[in-house]
């Protein structure tokens, strides 16, 4: 018997959100990607929808000036450490000072609390979750997974796995990753009208 996946866990690790409105919630991990996300933005202007952006902190640090026009366009910002490496076995002193790092760059740029985290590949164990507890961030997971960053995926296989399961709440997984990002660019916008066809709404994290 499969037991059904929990939607959180305590207040701290989130799967899904708030099941009683019809809000959904579209999150970009790994960017900026340089002209990519200048292109993501301007698709999300365009189809009028704001999106959460898990950063890493190495990408930020290169990429400055497209941290703030993320942040100028009303979209939400997360840290997804300050490399894209897993969080799973590292020391907690590792796992502060990558979280830390990247917060103190993202917020320096946008003058914005950084309070959600996601750990990169969705890896983590017990001493990221009291890091986190400590530093009073929430880990941001998801319930629906796209594929999206797989070289060989199909658009019509992302946006298949971003609308097919949708229910009020859900988290929908995507990237902001070269080469990748143009089959996302070209999901997107029927990722977004499969959802206003079942009066899902989005909304930012």
């Amino acid at each position: 018997m499969k037991l059904p996946r929990p939607h959180q866990i305590g207040n701290q690790i989130i799967f899904r959100c708030n099941q009683q409105n019809r809000a959904v919630y579209l999150t970009f991990d790994d960017g900026p990607s340089g002209v990519t996300t200048l292109r993501l933005l301007d698709l999300l202007t365009e189809l009028k929808v704001p999106g959460t952006f898990f950063i890493t902190g190495s990408k930020a640090q290169a990429y400055p000036q497209i941290i703030q026009h993320i942040h100028a366009a009303g979209h939400s910002l997360g840290n997804h450490g300050f490399w894209h490496r897993s969080f799973l076995f590292r020391s907690s002193s590792a796992i502060r000072q990558s979280i830390l790092q990247t917060n103190l760059i993202l917020e320096k740029i946008t003058h914005q609390k950084i309070q959600l985290f996601r750990p990169p590949f969705g890896q983590f164990g017990l001493n990221t979750y009291r890091v986190c507890r400590e530093l009073e961030m929430k880990i941001i997971l998801w319930d629906l997974w796209t594929g999206d960053y797989w070289p060989k995926v199909s658009v019509a296989s992302i946006i298949k796995r971003a609308t097919q399961s949708l229910q009020p709440g859900s988290i929908i997984l995507l990237h902001d990753l070269q080469p990748q990002s143009p089959k996302l660019l070209q999901a997107l916008p029927e990722i977004v009208q499969v959802a206003r066809r079942r009066n899902f709404q989005f909304r930012g994290l």
